[in-house]
């Protein structure tokens, strides 16, 4: 059970990601769920194969002139909630962003403290990412589907890892291992 997650302190939780990147992540998911009339506090509800409800916390206030995009905010967003579960949820922590091609957006590895923790062979899983502005549960469901099946099509079965669709409507966060 994961308390609360305060998103700026995503760079404390990807250490193997620039802080400077986590802090981007980490304004984009504020700016997403301020964009929906959230407020520091709003309960996300985790589903798929966790079943939690978190409070989302933040002490920001970003500056949006360079967030007009909603896109943008929402994809960077939903990384930021993606890699705040999979560290909190699961055996696993983010490595490093895969090229494309692959299938997936980023590689995960066993956590340090984990028994089958070897840093001369870290990476073990990977991780697909979406974000949805508003999103209805259909939309997630299909969303997760699509993720799911682009999954298998490239190939990357051959190592566990997890689908996250994040919408920030509101708020959920689907997470899902293949």
């Amino acid at each position: 059970m994961v308390a609360s997650i305060t998103l700026t302190e995503l760079r404390n939780i990807c250490t193997n990601l620039s802080p400077i990147q986590c802090d981007f992540y980490s304004e984009g998911a504020v700016v997403a769920l301020e964009s929906q009339e959230h407020v520091s506090g709003i309960g996300i509800t985790v589903d798929g194969d966790f079943n939690e409800n978190i409070p989302l916390t933040w002490d920001i206030k970003p500056n949006t002139n360079g967030w007009k995009e909603g896109r943008d905010s929402t994809e960077f967003g939903a990384l930021a909630i993606a890699f705040f579960l999979v560290t909190s949820l699961t055996e696993y922590q983010v490595i490093e962003q895969s090229p494309i091609g692959t299938g997936f957006d980023y590689y995960l590895g066993y956590q340090e403290e984990h028994p089958d923790y070897d840093p001369d062979n870290f990476i073990n899983a990977w991780l697909e990412v979406s974000g949805l502005a508003k999103g209805t549960p259909s939309e997630i469901s299909d969303r997760v589907r699509e993720k799911m099946v682009r999954i298998e099509k490239t190939g990357a079965v051959t190592m566990p890892g997890y689908v996250s669709v994040t919408a920030f409507g509101r708020p959920i966060s689907y997470l899902k291992k293949k």
